[in-house]
C-alpha cells in the first residue's frame, strides 16, 4: 500500500512539473513574441504594403493598409498596422494592431 501511494505521488509530481515546465516555455513565447511584435510595429518605416521574417522560432508578417471609406470630408486618412507572428514549435499565433496616420505621399 505504502508504495502504491509512493508511486503515485512521485508519477503525480512528475506530471506537475512538465506542466510547470510547458506553462513556462508557452509564457516566455508570448513575451518574446509581443516584444518582437511591439518592436516591428515601432520601427517599422511608414510605408504602405507587406513585409515578412523570422526570428528566432517565430515567423512574422508585417501590414500598414490604409482603411477603407474614411468619408471625403476627413482631413486625415487613417492606415492599419498588423504584425503577426507564428510560433514555429507550438504553432500558437499572435497579432498585434494599431491605428496611425498614413503616410503623407501614400494617402489618397
Amino acid at each position: 500500500m505504502a508504495l502504491t501511494l509512493l508511486s503515485m505521488t512521485i508519477g503525480l509530481g512528475l506530471a506537475g512539473a512538465q506542466t510547470a515546465r510547458h506553462a513556462a516555455q508557452t509564457a516566455r513565447e508570448a513575451r518574446q513574441a509581443g516584444s518582437l511584435m511591439q518592436s516591428i510595429l515601432e520601427t517599422a518605416p511608414p510605408q504602405l504594403g507587406e513585409q515578412q521574417g523570422r526570428q528566432g522560432a517565430l515567423a512574422w508578417r508585417y501590414a500598414e493598409a490604409q482603411l477603407a471609406d474614411q468619408g471625403p470630408a476627413s482631413p486625415l486618412r487613417l492606415c492599419r498596422r498588423s504584425v503577426d507572428a507564428v510560433s514555429a514549435q507550438g504553432g500558437r499565433h499572435y497579432s498585434l494592431q494599431t491605428l496611425v496616420p498614413c503616410p503623407v505621399d501614400q494617402a489618397r
